[in-house]
């Protein structure tokens, strides 16, 4: 009996359109259900944007003057804290994580374009050996030539 009343009490806080309902049915409730009706409250309040957020806590230190009002309100600031604090991480990894991707890119098109230049440089060097060596056995087959003609003049 209990939990289905817990559940029905739920249902209504959280079907509530106005956050001003809510704290008034927090506010309401018998102590043994104030508990759960809060927890429900602070899951609500993390989805919401900050200024509603704001706007909400406000309402609820303003309504709630209590002991346990302000420690659910320091939980409340404590867990968007640490939110926050998750969100600055996540930026800071993917600007770290971009960076090494712009490293790793320079890397990659200095060693590409060492590699085109590696390989032009022996294209050359085999070109001019292939030009040197031609000459030479067109200069060495001439003077044979030469030679071949003198030695029949003889």
């Amino acid at each position: 009996m209990r939990l289905l009343l817990l559940i029905l009490y739920s249902i209504v806080v959280l079907s509530a359109n106005t956050i001003d309902a809510q704290i008034e049915a927090i506010r309401k409730a018998p102590v043994a259900k104030r508990f759960e009706l809060m927890n429900a409250f602070k899951r609500q309040l993390v989805r919401m944007q900050e200024e509603e957020r704001i706007k909400a806590i406000h309402k609820l230190k303003n309504i709630t003057r209590s002991k346990h009002g302000n420690r659910a309100i320091k939980e409340i600031k404590t867990r968007q804290r640490a939110i926050d604090r998750n969100k600055h991480r996540s930026r800071h990894q993917l600007t770290k994580e971009r960076m090494q991707e712009q490293h790793r890119q320079e890397v990659q098109d200095r060693t590409e374009r060492t590699v085109d230049r590696e390989i032009e440089n022996h294209i050359e060097e085999q070109l001019e050996t292939q030009i040197e060596n031609h000459i030479e056995e067109g200069v060495e087959y001439e003077i044979e030539n030469q030679l071949e003609d003198e030695h029949d003049d003889d």
